[in-house]
């Protein structure tokens, strides 16, 4: 499996594990934030505008197993002053924040996830 930058041709596997998943989600917990999945053309933009250098825009990164998008992940860098101030010691450090992580139902529970947030 490897790691990498989401680029252009992985839209539709991220836009098609992210619908997956929160029908999944809706099936075995009712509505919720996850009954919306990001639109197509959100994640088309989402990659076009990432920023894998400095993280300074959300990012996508896949999990990729034999050529095949198998999970995905959102990372961006923000100011402190994003979260919550208390939380830290230096106001001028950046923070790491993780978003979207999604592994298709049929692929869960096979250290997908686990690899993702290893790799970030």
């Amino acid at each position: 499996m490897n790691f990498k930058v989401a680029q252009a041709m992985h839209a539709h596997a991220i836009h098609n594990m992210r619908v997956a998943s929160s029908l999944d989600l809706d099936s075995k917990l009712g509505p919720g934030y996850w009954s919306h999945p990001t639109k197509l053309g959100s994640v088309k933009e989402r990659i076009k505008l990432g920023d894998p250098d400095e993280l300074r825009r959300k990012t996508i990164y896949v999990a990729c197993d034999g050529g095949i998008v198998v999970g995905s992940v959102s990372v961006a860098s923000f100011l402190p002053s994003f979260w919550k101030a208390s939380y830290w010691s230096d106001p001028r450090a950046r923070a790491l924040g993780v978003f979207d992580l999604v592994v298709p139902p049929e692929r869960q529970k096979q250290g997908i996830g686990r690899f993702l947030m290893s790799s970030v």
